[in-house]
């Protein structure tokens, strides 16, 4: 049924463009053209735009795992040691982590941009010190300079939190024998 509704349309295209006194070889031409180019389309139809698809899909993926490894790599305030501004022992067993552990494209070390520059140059700095120390080429480290915030909480915000949850726990108690200390015991 589509069919012949549709040859009907293309013979009525026909008929109107051979009998308009504008009509011309190039215009019959043009009108076959993209009779055969919405065919070829129709038949092709979810193929050409699956990749597409596809894309649109992934991409947000692969943001995601690309700010997952920065945030995993990044090198915050808790690797520092706050009066002298050296890398900690975290900081450090963190940057050899990275370079020798990571897989070989997410070996980025990140480290997190303070209010001052030359504080966060002073710790750059440190960061490629102890990475040419571990490292025989210092050139090959690639550090980038983030705003990003350090995944997770203060430590003494979770132990406040857990000492809280301790104080407010009831006392155990185990329940009343009944009948002198013999028999079965009611559980509340």
């Amino acid at each position: 049924m589509q069919r012949s509704w549709m040859m009907v349309a293309a013979l009525a295209g026909m008929m109107v463009a051979t009998f308009s006194p504008r009509a011309s070889a190039q215009g019959l031409k043009a009108f076959f053209h993209r009779v055969g180019e919405d065919t070829c389309r129709n038949n092709s139809w979810p193929d050409c735009f699956v990749p597409n698809d596809r894309f649109a899909a992934k991409a947000p993926l692969e943001l995601m795992v690309r700010k997952g490894w920065m945030a995993q790599n990044l090198i915050s305030e808790q690797h520092f040691d706050q009066e002298t501004g050296k890398l900690n022992q975290a900081g450090k067993l963190k940057i050899e982590w990275i370079l020798t552990e990571a897989p070989s494209t997410r070996r980025t070390i990140y480290v997190r941009q303070t209010n001052k520059a030359e504080e966060t140059q002073r710790r750059v700095d440190a960061v490629r010190n102890w990475a040419s120390e571990l490292i025989n080429s210092p050139d090959e480290v690639a550090i980038e300079v983030v705003q990003i915030s350090p995944p997770g909480w203060p430590a003494e915000m979770v132990d406040s939190l857990e000492r809280k949850y301790l104080e407010t726990m009831p006392t155990p108690r185990l329940p009343k024998l009944e009948n002198g200390g013999s028999g079965s015991i009611n559980l509340p």
